[in-house]
């Protein structure tokens, strides 16, 4: 649209209605590659329909009539069903007044269109365009880019390495198919005879996740299985991308959450007695101190949870708790103990987090990779493709 703005003079993009007018002609002549870019409701439309209209008209040079392009040679693709259906209708409607109108109507519009006064010719085409165009086996090829593609595979199945005869399922019917392969996958899992690995993952995922969310899941399987193919193929499979996501997490695969929460609590009876030390002396330096106290204490006994043991350590803000001025100078250990075991248990805590974090990742790659194995096994037996194959 620039070149043809500096044709007419204009130097910005505030023109005047007849400039407008004149910059959509040469945008609609079809002897030109044009790149048209506006706002909605601008024209855009408006200006690919005259070009089609144009194109199939004939083209006067030098005085020789050169013939319009017949209807069937034409293939005009949207982006969107509605784009599709809205340049149809217009054409259809332009071209059936066409046939219709008086002369001087005729010969008006062609002026309009063409930016000049039409030859003979081009009216007698226009009145015949309408006729030209209902006798076209499938009308005029307007349609989608997916509807496109989808006309090449059915007349070259053979070479897409498809069967013939497949057809391409709608988005309600593709997420139809996906929850009845949900479903096989979940029945699947619950008639299962034997533990196997897939067996194992969704096991572990349904401790955190019920049927619903792992449905929601699975619409964003579909969505981005081209991205987890790639991932697959680009580790050499299942196992070499479950081993990536836990090396970036930097998690040992063989380690679990019970191992070392185990281990911890080995180490937090080995040291009960310097625990119980510290109880002991901050039980008698004023109520902060023995708030701490109580809560160590019942820690201790109550065999707690990594956050609640966090919590003896630390303030809700995440700040290491801060001792009495009497308690740092007459137990220092104290201060010792708080810092070393509360950097211990954040430690633990982000170990944790990262296991469950890998296992749950992987977990649920497994479940992906087996519901698209499903949704695949459900496209063939039904012989249809989706809009991403």
């Amino acid at each position: 649209m620039n070149d043809m703005t500096e044709q007419l003079g204009i130097e910005n993009s505030q023109s005047s209605p007849s400039n407008a007018d004149a910059i959509q002609a040469l945008a609609a002549d079809p002897t030109a590659s044009v790149w048209v870019g506006a706002s909605a409701g601008t024209g855009k439309t408006k200006v690919l329909t005259d070009r089609l209209l144009r194109l199939m008209l004939p083209q006067i040079k030098e005085g020789q009539v050169i013939s319009g392009t017949a209807p069937h040679r034409i293939l005009c693709l949207t982006f969107t069903k509605v784009g599709a259906a809205e340049m149809k209708e217009r054409l259809s409607d332009t071209l059936q007044k066409w046939s219709l109108m008086s002369d001087p109507e005729l010969h008006k519009k062609l002026t309009q269109l063409l930016g000049q006064t039409p030859h003979p010719a081009q009216n007698k085409a226009a009145r015949e365009l309408f006729a030209q165009v209902i006798d076209t086996p499938g009308g005029l090829k307007i349609m989608t880019i997916h509807a496109f593609c989808q006309s090449v595979l059915a007349r070259f199945p053979l070479e897409a390495g498809i069967h013939p005869g497949m057809e391409v399922v709608e988005e309600a019917e593709q997420y139809a198919m996906l929850r009845q392969a949900f479903k096989t996958v979940i029945e699947a899992f619950y008639i299962a005879a034997e533990e196997n690995d897939f067996h194992n993952a969704l096991s572990h995922l349904l401790r955190y996740e019920n049927e619903d969310s792992l449905l929601s899941y699975s619409y964003g399987f579909l969505r981005e299985r081209k991205q987890l193919m790639t991932q697959l193929d680009k580790h050499g499979g299942l196992n070499g991308l479950s081993q990536s996501i836990y090396d970036v997490l930097s998690v040992d695969e063989a380690s679990s959450e019970d191992d070392l929460w185990a281990s911890m609590q080995s180490d937090i009876e080995n040291n009960v007695s310097i625990f119980y030390s510290a109880v002991s002396f901050l039980s008698e330096c004023g109520v902060k101190m023995e708030d701490i106290a109580f809560k160590l204490k019942a820690a201790i006994e109550n065999k707690a949870d990594i956050q609640t043991w966090i919590d003896v350590f630390y303030t809700q803000t995440g700040n290491l708790r801060k001792l009495t001025k009497k308690v740092q100078e007459e137990r220092p250990d104290i201060a010792d103990l708080f810092e070393l075991w509360g950097g211990k248990f954040l430690r633990l805590n982000d170990q944790i987090k990262s296991i469950k974090t890998a296992r749950l990742s992987c977990d649920l790659i497994t479940f992906g990779v087996a519901l698209l194995q499903s949704y695949d096994s459900l496209k063939k037996s039904k012989s249809v493709l989706d809009f991403d194959d």
